[in-house]
């Protein structure tokens, strides 16, 4: 087994162990960033409009990404 490997099952088996509401907590400030990266990239006139356009759609996924899991731990939370 690879050593990046190795480290993303210890990443994991870290996460898991996490209360919901520490995960959640994560989730949210990973979400703030994400937006405000969103935001600054988008807004951003220095750089040529297809690497804005690139970018901007890079974090915004990645956010999107980010709500998703944290609606379904809530919805982890809620069965409990």
């Amino acid at each position: 087994m690879t050593t990046l490997k190795k480290w993303n099952l210890v990443q994991w088996k870290r996460w898991n162990q996490l209360p919901l509401q520490q995960r959640s907590g994560w989730l949210v400030g990973l979400i703030a960033l994400g937006a405000t990266m969103t935001a600054v990239s988008a807004t951003q006139l220095t750089s040529p409009a297809f690497w804005r356009g690139f970018i901007t759609g890079i974090w915004a996924s990645d956010t999107l990404i980010l709500i998703g899991f944290l609606a379904l731990i809530q919805f982890q939370a809620r069965k409990r």
